[in-house]
């Protein structure tokens, strides 16, 4: 291939806020703010490229001012801005660290959470799961 070569964009898959919602549903999550009608997303390792992107410039965390809900935030707008793809949505709620905030994002192989403070990339279990967001929104 000849310099300077484009590198191909990721294959996109897309989704209706109807069956999105279902998804969420289907694992117990019911406080769920969609605001569009159609979502599109990538595969499992596309995620971890952009998602991994999202975090290289990202201030250091302070107590209130930096800290998990502006991680998270930051990381769903930023993978909007940057890769166009709005299913990377925040989830507020229960976590082995007390009340948190991180990222959840569609696959073509189910939901998966995003841990924007460390870089963790896990498979959705459900509400069973140590992470229980009680509110997921959507930006």
């Amino acid at each position: 291939m000849p310099w300077p070569w484009v590198k191909p964009k990721p294959k996109e898959y897309k989704i209706t806020g109807n069956s999105l919602m279902y998804e969420f549903y289907r694992l117990g999550f019911t406080d769920v703010l969609l605001n569009d009608n159609s979502y599109w997303y990538v595969g499992v390792q596309d995620w971890i490229t952009i998602l991994s992107k999202t975090r290289a410039s990202m201030p250091s965390y302070l107590v209130d001012r930096f800290d998990c809900d502006k991680y998270a935030f930051i990381t769903a707008a930023r993978v909007v801005l940057e890769s166009f793809l709005n299913t990377c949505a925040v989830c507020i709620g229960d976590s082995p660290f007390g009340y948190h905030s991180w990222n959840i994002v569609m696959t073509p192989v189910g939901l998966y959470y995003f841990e924007p403070q460390n870089g963790n990339f896990w498979l959705v279990q459900g509400w069973t799961a140590p992470y229980k967001p009680d509110r997921i929104i959507t930006i």
